[in-house]
């Protein structure tokens, strides 16, 4: 089943469900997803799966309250954005999908449009730098 609103996703979810579901948005838009498991070779707090949608890749560490970014993974993520990488930890919360830069969201479809939207802006910019 393809969730369209978060409205469908059930309060009781845990973290897998909640990117499992933004696993199956990124399916169905034609996109694809690569779940990274913890390993020695890959960085402490590196978020869990990387995504590749409409041309750009973004890395999204999912949460669900209460549970929350930590430190390792708030530096993680203000590395791969201070580069040219595009990265967020999004937490499903309250009806709403809220990122740790602070943008929220209401469905799946419109977090996926910003994150490829920002991805586009990024690479364009580093692009143009190039010149």
């Amino acid at each position: 089943m393809i969730i369209k609103n978060i409205k469908d996703l059930s309060p009781d979810w845990n973290e897998t469900q909640f990117t499992n579901a933004i696993r199956d948005a990124v399916c169905f838009l034609d996109g694809y997803s690569l779940k990274l498991g913890a390993s020695m070779f890959m960085a402490k707090g590196t978020p869990d799966t990387d995504y590749f949608l409409a041309g750009v890749s973004f890395l999204l560490e999912s949460k669900v309250h209460p549970f929350k970014v930590s430190p390792i993974q708030a530096e993680q993520l203000s590395r791969i954005r201070g580069g040219t990488g595009s990265a967020w930890a999004a937490t499903l919360r309250n009806q709403k999908i809220i990122f740790d830069s602070g943008n929220e969201f209401i469905d799946i479809y419109s977090m996926l449009k910003f994150c490829v939207g920002e991805a586009k802006r990024k690479a364009l910019a580093h692009e143009l730098r190039q010149l």
